[in-house]
This record gives C-alpha cells, structure tokens and sequence, in this order.
C-alpha cells in the first residue's frame, strides 16, 4: 500500500520502488526517485556476491559515551586463522565479496592483523570492495596507516562527532581524555591527499543543539559526506538524557540540509532512506559477521555472545576449521516480526522497520525517540525535495532522478 505525504507544492506518493511528486497546478507530470543504483558500483558480475564483516577486537583507546559494545572492557582479537577459514568459505560460495573492518573496538589499533587478512582475501582474486569503519584517533604509525587506507580502502566512514566540545565530551580518549586534535589531524591529513570518505556524527541530548555548527565546522576541515545518527539507549549509553530531542534534532538537520545543499555536501540522517522493505541484511542473514570468539552474527552491533541479543542474531560458529551454520537460527531469524505498529506506519517504507536489533532489544523510550523524529523528519524532508529536486544527490543514497509524464 502506498503512503501520501503533503507537501507545500502538492504531496508525494511513497511506496517500496521510490518518492513520486506531484504538484498542485500539474497532475500529469511526476519528478520521480527510484530506489536504483547509480555509476558502476557494481558493473562486475556480481549475481552471487558475499560480505564478510570481521570484528577485529573488543578494545579500544576511546570511551565514547553512548557505545552500544561497551568497548574497551576485554582485550580479545579475532583469530587471523578463523577470519581465513570464513574467507575460503565466502569466497568458494561467491563470485565477489566484500570485506568489511568493523567495530566492538577500535579496527585500527591492530593495523597489522587489518593487512594480513587483507592480503588472504585480496589473493583469492574475488575481493570487490573494502570497508573501514574507525575513530580515526591514530596516535602511532599515522601517516603509514592512513596512506594505506588512502591506497587500498574503497569505503572508509570515520566516526567523528563535531566540534572539539562536542566531541570531546561524547568521544573522550583513555589518555589525555581529548580526542578532538589528534582525530582532526588524521582528517585533514585524508583531506589533503584528496581522498574520499565520510564521517558519522552520533546525536545525543547534549550535541542536538550543535548540529548546524557541526556541519560548518565538518565543512571548514574539507569533508564533503557527513551523517546524523541518533543516539539509542544500550551498552553504556543507558541513560534517557542522552537521547536527542526530536524537535530539536529536525529543525537543526533541516538547516543542515539547507547548508548542505548550498555548499554541495552530502547529508543523510540514518532517519530517512531511500523506500525499501529491509533496514539492512541482519534479518535476511546476508551478513556475515566474525565475533572475537568465532561466532557467526548477522547484526553489526551483536558482537559478544555476552550480549542477549545474540541469542537472535548468532547463526554459526567456526569449529575445528569449518564454517557451521545453524538452520534453525536461520530460520529463527527469517521469521522475526518487527512491531506490529510498523506496519500500520505512514513511515514504514522510508525507515524500513528500523534497526531490528534495536527492536529486539525493545527500549522503549529509544524506540519512542527514534520513531518521533522519524515522523518529524520525513515530511519535512519530502517537501524540501518537492522543491529542491536537485537536492536529492545530497540527501539520498543511491538515487536516479527522473522527471516523466504519466497517464
């Protein structure tokens, strides 16, 4: 079923395939945006491709305040050997994967283990694309590092709050508590060598109010892709006040947008997608997560088996040298219904259901807050596209703008 938003030049009709407009003083002519990929992301053969993601560890050098992992509390690494053996697995079963570095800890504090497994997948001759999620506080062997993930990482997201008061607050580090110079230099130092990349901001209570500030100061130092991610409660951030306030949160990202628009950045807010069914490929069980001790998760932010949600998002397990899937916690996971509330939802298509992992975790005050700005957000979003068409490079991913007369 389709969802009709109005819009200050007419309403806009939402459903799985894309946002169509219609204007007030023209019903035959729509401005469409399909939900297609552009450029040639994608242009190898690609019918059966795998993502792996690997957590690297469960430490990390910051203590950011809202960490859902709770990190820095062990010291565990994944196994090289392990993280080979899902390779081989992945890369017989695909004709392409994708590697993905990712959190629990901090992925860059074991650099050397990075390019080992690197170098396994890269060897296999099906290694696509590399992904590098990080904070970006490089302390040792900076410019080392960052030339190699210059040279050899396709999709690099820092994670990076804003301004030094902001982000010293919500992102401290282990030493010298500040983390806000030493991550910056790192920023700029990408910035110089003309390499892309994008920084995510999480947005709490305290930094809501910040977020057109972030987005001056994220442009000063050369950033062109920033995204807004409210904060949830889980892990350390089990506190109501650092959940940001709705109102707040969208008229301070519909100014962001405004800015982001007149300066050529992108700007996306983890509230507003393009239209879809899934929120990501937890719940199908596309992804391919290796835990620090050899479990197979779905969820980006399951990552310890010390964590309940495991009990959902847990599918496998290496043991003695092989990759075990578990069939019934396949099918557990493929049969899991959101909210019953999601499906009644003017929302639904643009937010997809939400993150499922939160949803399992059912904090209510957090499911609450997300879905408020969600509500808030996406009008608003659709009336400023309605009347920016050209915006929508800067507000969606994966996007085709097409204008197309229709009976």
């Amino acid at each position: 079923m389709d969802n009709k938003f109005k819009t200050d030049n007419g309403y806009c009709i939402v459903n799985e395939s894309g946002f169509y407009f219609y204007s007030n003083d023209s019903y035959n002519k729509e401005l469409k945006f399909d939900n297609k990929k552009t450029g040639n992301e994608y242009s190898q053969s690609t019918k059966h491709l795998g993502k792996i993601s690997i957590f690297l560890s469960e430490n990390c050098n910051l203590r950011c305040i809202y960490c859902y992992a709770d990190s820095g509390k062990g010291v565990r690494t994944v196994s090289l050997t392990s993280a080979k053996t899902l390779i081989d697995f992945v890369s017989q079963k695909s004709d392409y994967f994708i590697l993905d570095f990712h959190g629990g800890g901090e992925p860059l504090l074991f650099f050397d283990l990075i390019k080992d497994i690197y170098d396994y997948a890269h060897d296999t001759g099906k290694l696509l694309r590399v992904v590098l999620i990080s904070n970006c506080y490089i302390q040792d062997r900076k410019t080392e590092i960052l030339d190699w993930i210059v040279e050899h990482v396709d999709v690099f997201a820092i994670s990076f709050d804003g301004i030094p008061l902001v982000q010293n607050f919500q992102r401290p580090a282990v030493i010298n508590s500040t983390s806000s110079e030493i991550v910056e230099d790192s920023v700029r130092y990408l910035v110089k060598k003309n390499y892309n990349f994008t920084v995510r901001s999480t947005v709490t209570g305290f930094s809501d109010k910040y977020m057109f500030e972030n987005i001056k100061y994220f442009h000063s130092l050369g950033i062109r892709n920033v995204i807004f991610s409210p904060c949830y409660n889980y892990g350390r951030s089990d506190d109501a006040n650092l959940l940001p306030n709705p109102t707040i949160y969208v008229k301070q990202f519909m100014d962001c947008v405004s800015y982001a628009y007149k300066n050529n950045l992108t700007l996306r807010t983890t509230s507003f997608r393009m239209p879809g069914k899934s929120y990501c490929g937890a719940l199908p069980a596309y992804n391919i997560c290796l835990t620090v001790d050899d479990y197979i998760s779905t969820c980006y932010e399951v990552t310890s088996k010390n964590d309940f949600a495991s009990d959902l998002f847990f599918v496998g397990k290496i043991e003695n040298g092989n990759v075990v899937f578990w069939k019934d916690k396949i099918l557990n996971l493929k049969s899991f219904d959101l909210d019953g509330k999601c499906s009644k939802c003017e929302c639904r298509f643009v937010c997809r259901g939400g993150c499922p992992v939160k949803q399992y975790r059912n904090s209510v005050r957090s499911s609450g807050n997300l879905c408020a700005i969600t509500k808030l957000v996406v009008p608003k979003i659709l009336t400023y596209l309605h009347e920016n068409p050209n915006a929508a490079n800067n507000l969606l991913h994966n996007s085709e703008l097409v204008y197309e007369a229709f009976d």
